[in-house]
């Protein structure tokens, strides 16, 4: 994927493309510790020969600096925030026409001398430059061919939906680029630093960035990427003998419309560029060959990290092996030259999160975590010693890419805020139970050296398993006994009820705090004698309520609330509702009719909140009592919705502070009456604890299910604060999600 640049903007994995491919559903602190760059060149530098397809070598991280968060005044701080992400690596496009003349060719012009005046590096130059600042070792993926170094006939811009960016490109103008730009960056020009690594092209096999994908039926980009990469190879290796060409970049999936070919899958293109043949054992096809170090991927998968694509000449992340094996048999009949079998790089990965993507089929943040890790370790398992991260912050609202190690939190990038994705990309660690051992791989924050000790949580507390070193890569894998873990002992509970419940309410200082419990009249008394409310509309007062004793009020969804006047600073709402799942419904609202401030009710059949930003949580629409608490923590720009005393989802975000005239069961926004019962609400002007939440639900005389983190294991990295995130014993299922760009919010 490419999103911004100066001039091309091309997006080729549109909802159509999405929704064809691989139908599974059919079947802490952020830390700034630097390290050296020499080690993260050594590491990149020997990637190709340090391991096979069995693992057991180097796992060097990247990001790619793509996206908003890499244009501008705001580029120093993306290029830092890169690098505490653990990684030691940065993957840089520079798109050919955007350095030089799209449409004509300048005259006089020496296309192959980077000083030339017709080029524009400067972007580039501060893009390298700020890489190296901030410890980056840049790997430099050229795509884009001007107008005028295309042959074929004149480019059409579109093809069926797609935008067409190359066309045909000419080797011969493409080897001049890449002279110029890799003697730009080999270290002895004006000053500029040395640059190793090269991509040639990004996705070749989609029709957006190389076109034709087939002419009159037969596939014909994979010679004309073969041609490229042998033109461009030559100019590279030219500068610099040592330099690492790498090939390949491929899209995982294949999409064919009434106009053609717009996907080739990536296994079938993969072949044809190798000239082999398909099967366990590939045989040669043609004579042909190409020059190339590294073979790299984009391997999006629409599962989880085992998952497999459906089409076999599809290519997601469990596939890797079967790339893996064609690479190997393509070096062994001397298809592939180089001076050593060929390195292995993912340089394109990423999942969505949900949120803030709100398509149902986007990954749970908690998921997308888990599997960040298990991808990382799929990964290096097999061979791959490069994984490259796609966005480094999610994309504004109105995109469908939701995949960043940040969340966006507004305009600006200092105001981003970590995902668990930025912990367990920066410090991926996984623990499988099997039988009566838990093995263990993971890699320390930029692969330092050195011991990690791994705990296990017992009770409130992390106890210690054992002690591994790392290798000289920060890798480190075995195994710990697994041993069942005494059941705790139940803490006295006491007896449950309205007065135990409005007991625990009330010592929590709320703003105000409505029972709902009158048997008449028109008022709603506030127990803390400050703003009570009045019945308004058909409501039925007296209701059975959440709790023995209690008693609640039911709404008819048409004309019936609590009116409670204009209520401010809200950072925690909590109620209890009963309804069915329909139209949507707000219990509480203080918004004005510009969808301003707090909303909390339910959406189809989820607890919902909207505050400036929507949260959408577990399902509740059932029937039965359930306990809503909606936080919003300003300091960390934090959102949250717990469901029955647990957390259910977060989002971050800036909202908009203030407040309005407020209700019970009605919303001024939407115009809309709250259909089902409420009782026991209550407004804080600061954030419930998630202790607070628990015990509040707890006091109804319901017992919280049992906290899956009595499964969970973690390592920390020795003589630092650095931690995994915790991982479950408890394996989730493999399931569909979104393989990229989801629908956005709203």
């Amino acid at each position: 994927m490419i999103l911004t640049t100066a001039r091309l903007t091309y997006r080729p994995h549109t909802h159509a493309y999405r929704l064809l491919t691989d139908p599974l559903r059919r079947a802490a602190t952020v830390e700034g510790v630097r390290k050296g760059l020499f080690f993260a060149i050594l590491v990149v530098a020997s990637a190709v020969s340090a391991s096979t397809a069995s693992g057991g070598g180097p796992l060097v991280t990247a990001v790619d600096a793509d996206g908003d968060a890499f244009v501008g005044k705001q580029m120093p701080l993306a290029f830092g925030l890169a690098h505490e992400a653990g990684t030691t690596v940065i993957r840089i496009n520079v798109v050919w026409s955007n350095v030089v003349a799209n449409e004509r060719k300048p005259s006089p012009f020496r296309p192959d001398d980077p000083g030339d005046p017709a080029y524009d590096w400067r972007e580039t130059d501060e893009k390298v430059n700020l890489a190296v600042a901030n410890d980056l070792e840049p790997l430099i993926t050229i795509v884009g061919a001007p107008r005028w170094a295309e042959t074929g006939g004149p480019r059409p811009d579109r093809i069926g939906p797609f935008q067409v960016n190359s066309w045909r490109p000419n080797p011969a103008d493409a080897r001049a680029f890449a002279r110029a730009v890799a003697f730009r960056y080999g270290g002895t020009f004006q000053g500029l630093p040395r640059v190793r690594n090269w991509e040639i092209w990004n996705e070749p096999n989609l029709i957006g960035f190389l076109s034709p994908q087939a002419d009159a039926g037969k596939l014909v980009a994979p010679k004309l990427y073969r041609d490229l990469v042998n033109a461009m190879a030559q100019s590279i290796h030219g500068v610099h003998t040592d330099n690492l060409v790498a090939a390949g970049a491929l899209a995982p999936f294949n999409l064919k419309t009434a106009g053609g070919v717009v996907a080739t899958a990536p296994m079938q293109f993969m072949r044809d560029f190798l000239c082999m043949s398909g099967g366990a054992h590939p045989r040669a096809t043609c004579a042909d060959t190409a020059t190339f170090d590294v073979w790299t991927h984009h391997p999006f998968t629409s599962g989880g990290p085992t998952h497999h694509a459906a089409n076999p000449d599809n290519a997601s992340l469990a596939d890797l092996p079967r790339m893996r094996r064609l690479l190997d048999a393509a070096y062994q009949a001397g298809h592939i030259r180089s001076n050593q079998a060929p390195g292995f790089w993912v340089s394109e990965f990423a999942w969505d999160t949900r949120p803030p993507d709100t398509h149902p089929d986007a990954a749970p943040i908690a998921l997308q975590a888990r599997w960040v890790s298990e991808a990382l370790y799929q990964s290096w398992k097999n061979g791959i010693t490069l994984f490259t991260w796609f966005l480094l912050r999610d994309e504004n609202l109105s995109s469908p890419y939701q995949d960043g190690l940040f969340f966006r939190n507004g305009e600006e990038l200092k105001d981003a805020r970590p995902k668990p994705t930025f912990y367990s990309f920066r410090f991926p660690f996984v623990a499988y139970r099997e039988g009566k051992r838990i093995s263990l791989w993971g890699r320390t924050p930029y692969g330092r050296p050195g011991n990690v000790a791994v705990q296990r949580r017992v009770g409130a507390r992390w106890r210690w398993m054992g002690t591994f070193k790392t290798d000289r890569y920060g890798v480190f894998t075995g195994d710990v006994r697994y041993g069942k873990l005494p059941k705790p002992k139940a803490a006295p509970h006491p007896p449950a009820g309205s007065t135990r419940y409005r007991d625990v309410v009330v010592s929590a200082s709320p703003m105000s705090y409505w029972p709902l419990d009158e048997r008449s009249g028109s008022t709603a008394s506030d127990v803390t004698k400050t703003n009570d409310g009045t019945y308004t509309g058909d409501v039925q007062l007296g209701v059975p309520g959440p709790m023995p004793g209690a008693t609640a009020v039911s709404f008819n969804g048409k004309n019936a609330r609590v009116r409670l006047g204009r209520i401010t600073n809200v950072h925690s709402v909590e109620l209890w509702m009963k309804t069915r799942s329909g139209a949507d419904a707000v219990a509480f609202s203080n918004r004005n009719t510009n969808h301003e401030f707090v909303a909390l009710g339910l959406v189809g059949r989820l607890a919902h909140s909207h505050d400036s930003y929507p949260i959408f949580a577990d399902a509740v629409g059932n029937g039965r009592w359930h306990h809503i608490v909606y936080t919003y923590d300003t300091a960390a720009s934090t959102g949250r919705v717990y469901v029955d005393g647990k957390l259910s989802q977060l989002a971050v975000w800036k909202r908009l502070e203030g407040g309005a005239d407020a209700s019970i069961a009605f919303d001024a926004s939407l115009k809309s009456y709250f259909a089902g019962q409420i009782g026991q609400v209550a407004v804080y002007s600061y954030v419930l604890s998630p202790t607070q939440v628990k015990s509040h639900y707890e006091a109804s005389g319901r017992r919280v299910a049992p906290d899956v983190a009595q499964g969970m294991i973690r390592a920390v990295e020795v003589g630092s604060r650095s931690a995994s995130l915790p991982f479950s014993l408890f394996r989730p299922h493999d399931r569909y999600v979104l393989p990229f760009g989801g629908g956005g919010p709203g």
